[in-house]
């Protein structure tokens, strides 16, 4: 009997053993992914500092099409923070990411997209009014020219 119970205690051993093996990975580096250095991430500060990012402007694409000048750029980044409040642009967020899995075609993809059209048309609208101030007669005909789409 004792026998029998030390077989059977040593084969569930083996098993959890072998059970915690695979699901913790085990020691063995997954395919494609390469163990990081000190020096390979010294390097990596490196080539960061060497070709630093140009920092990401949070205007519109439409709008840094414009060839601003440095002041027109601050005066419009403000106004953008100014309207569209952090509060406002995570409502944004949380409604973009939804749509982020979705077929373009879907008509939830649709749905959603003119949810946040309806959300975001009085803060476009008051971005846009105050933004006429800022851009050159120029600069207003190609930001308020309608495209095709």
């Amino acid at each position: 009997m004792k026998k029998n119970f030390r077989i059977f205690a040593l084969l569930i051993a083996v098993m959890a053993l072998v059970f915690f093996i695979v699901q913790c990975g085990g020691s063995k580096e997954k395919a494609g992914e390469k163990q990081v250095t000190q020096g390979d991430s010294q390097k990596q500060a490196d080539a960061q500092k060497a070709n630093p990012k140009k920092p990401k402007s949070i205007l519109p694409k439409k709008l840094l099409v414009l060839d601003l000048t440095a002041e027109q750029k601050t005066k419009c980044e403000a106004l953008y923070k100014e309207i569209f409040t952090p509060e406002i642009l995570a409502e944004r967020s949380q409604v973009v990411k939804k749509m982020k899995g979705l077929k373009k075609d879907s008509e939830e993809f649709i749905k959603l997209k003119k949810e946040i059209g309806e959300k975001m048309k009085p803060f476009n609208t008051k971005f846009n009014e105050k933004v006429k101030e800022i851009l050159t007669p120029e600069q207003q005909a190609k930001y308020f020219e309608k495209t095709g789409k």
